[in-house]
């Protein structure tokens, strides 16, 4: 995150795939310096304290649950912004938000969880607030965008996220990803 203070810079996991060349909203989030985030499982930025309502709704012991549900606790939470995304694909605009900022993040959910604090999911959880907070930040279109589960209809998916429960279900990635590879290989007209 301290490279996007010069540029703008994406994170993206390796189980990734861009599966067609429509992917005009990423561009446009690049060209205008806007942070963007892929939908973790909610397709809405919302307050602090309404993250806080809904996660307490979910019964979970993941740690983002545990944190997330706090967040009316946390200081000027009600001017404050959040998202449940995924930072296997993230966009971190240039000069988009204060480093402070996000280290007094990290302490905060340190002193609420100290036995915590380093879980999986603690990093996912910082990418969501700075995407959140940074001025313009979008969740890009679901299901254009998404977390790959094997049920849902990814015929009109431009790129997949595959997370680790279902990155090798029925050889979905692999047989993708050749058929990717393929296309990049024809020769163009």
């Amino acid at each position: 995150m301290r490279r996007s203070r010069q540029e703008f810079c994406i994170q993206s996991d390796c189980d990734t795939l861009v599966l067609g060349d429509d992917i005009d909203e990423l561009l446009d989030c690049i060209r205008a310096n806007r942070s963007f985030t892929l939908s973790g499982g909610e397709r809405e930025i919302v307050s602090m304290p309404e993250a806080a309502m809904r996660a307490r709704s979910i019964d979970h012991p993941h740690i983002s649950m545990a944190v997330e549900s706090r967040f009316d606790e946390y200081p000027n939470a009600s001017s404050l912004r959040y998202v449940r995304g995924s930072s296997g694909f993230a966009g971190f605009a240039k000069g988009a938000f204060d480093l402070a900022q996000l280290k007094e993040f990290h302490e905060t959910i340190k002193r609420w969880f100290p036995d915590r604090y380093k879980e999986w999911g603690t990093e996912q959880i910082a990418s969501n607030f700075a995407i959140s907070n940074s001025p313009g930040g979008i969740v890009l279109p679901f299901p254009k965008y998404a977390n790959y589960v094997p049920d849902d209809d990814t015929s009109t998916s431009s790129f997949l996220h595959f997370i680790g429960t279902y990155r090798y279900d029925n050889d979905f990635l692999a047989n993708a990803g050749k058929r990717v590879i393929a296309e990049l290989r024809a020769p163009r007209p």
